[in-house]
């Protein structure tokens, strides 16, 4: 069973524009091994601006989501500024901000079942 390859589902785009996995601009989501990996790079071109309070952003497909609600932590680069991001078990993401901006950089990786 140790040798049984999981799938891996290569760098998506969840939204934004760019290239999956390497988007200057966007959200990228990887299935690997039963472990989702989410890259967030937003930036002025998303049209998303994450505010004080929460903030939808998007939302996972099945198959990608966590079993439980998870958080962590995101940061505005160059600036002190930090955002709480949140993906609960039916995929939705949500980021709250210190301050609000366009920009975040964060990433997380989970178990799926």
């Amino acid at each position: 069973v140790l040798n049984q390859k999981l799938p891996d589902s290569g760098w998506k785009l969840l939204l934004g524009n760019g290239n999956s996995g390497e988007s200057n601009n966007g959200i990228s989501y990887r299935l690997k091994n039963g472990f989702v990996t989410l890259v967030i790079n937003l930036g002025g071109s998303t049209n998303i601006t994450i505010g004080t309070n929460w903030t939808y952003i998007s939302t996972l497909p099945g198959g990608y989501r966590p079993s439980i609600n998870i958080q962590f932590a995101g940061k505005t680069p160059g600036t002190s500024n930090t955002q709480l991001w949140q993906i609960n078990t039916e995929g939705v993401i949500y980021a709250a901000a210190v301050s609000s901006s366009v920009y975040s950089r964060a990433s997380i990786t989970f178990p799926v079942n």
